[in-house]
């Protein structure tokens, strides 16, 4: 496996063009490196990965720089290239072999390339999390809103409710009033029906009267002559009949207005 690495095709320029972007470097650096060149390559190298930090700052130039690139190079070709033999050590930036460069400047870049695409799906993934977030607010709203508007509906619905219960009650009490004025109709048609009856007869009974004046003409003088009321007594109380039937029919007329007059000032 440690044969595979070494053996594996590197081109130097695709290494070159890559690691340009961050610090300045030729192919003839991979090609012929020598350890001056090749330590501030690795050094720029491990600030860019592990953050150019105030310690590493202070070390750029010391004698703890050889020392600090060890450790970290060592830490990230142990993880970069595990089957690697021999690993990393000292030797190797200061006595570099262009071979052995190229394979850890190609484990770089490919570290490097792997880091950038994480970074930037990491970028992606923190811009859609911020958008799903923004739109869960703008759900979160929504749904406030329409607890809000739902709030108000029911406050509609129980005074439309109330309205129609009270409504309801109103027509209730109007039906009843109808059925109480129906019922007033009906006892004023049978009161109507019964003077109908009593003008019919007392008509029938003046009439009767006046035909039988009309008709006992001998018995009305045998009646005067016997000391019984006379002629112009009956016709007299002929006159009364007929006086109390006028009377009768005025008290019905009477009767059927303040009826109606009632029921308008009720209804």
């Amino acid at each position: 496996m440690a044969a595979s690495v070494q053996k594996q095709k590197i081109v130097p320029k695709y290494i070159v063009k890559y690691l340009s972007n961050y610090i300045p470097i030729s192919s003839e650096d991979i090609t012929n490196p020598n350890s001056e060149r090749i330590v501030d390559i690795y050094w720029i190298v491990c600030c860019h990965i592990y953050g150019e930090s105030e310690l590493l700052e202070s070390m750029r130039g010391s004698t703890l720089k050889r020392l600090t690139l060890v450790i970290l190079l060592r830490q990230l070709f142990d993880r970069l290239l595990p089957t690697l033999n021999p690993p990393f050590t000292a030797k190797d930036f200061i006595f570099p072999t262009k071979d052995r460069t190229a394979i850890f400047l190609n484990a770089i870049v490919n570290f490097m390339k792997i880091s950038e695409a994480q970074s930037d799906c990491r970028e992606k993934l923190a811009e859609e999390r911020q958008k799903i977030e923004e739109r869960q607010e703008t759900l979160q709203r929504e749904l406030l809103n329409m607890a809000t508007k739902k709030h108000e509906l029911h406050e509609k619905s129980d005074a439309i409710h109330l309205e129609y219960d009270n409504l309801k009650d109103r027509q209730l009490c109007s039906l009843k009033r109808s059925e109480k004025k129906s019922s007033q109709v009906q006892t004023l048609q049978e009161k109507v029906e019964q003077r109908k009856y009593d003008v019919k007869q007392r008509t029938e009974t003046t009439a009767t009267l006046s035909r039988q004046i009309a008709e006992n003409q001998e018995r009305v003088e045998y009646l005067q002559i016997n000391s019984l009321p006379s002629k112009e007594e009956f016709v007299k109380a002929l006159e009364n009949n007929k006086q109390e039937v006028a009377e009768l029919e005025v008290h019905y007329m009477t009767s059927c207005l303040k009826f109606l007059f009632e029921l308008l000032r009720q209804g």
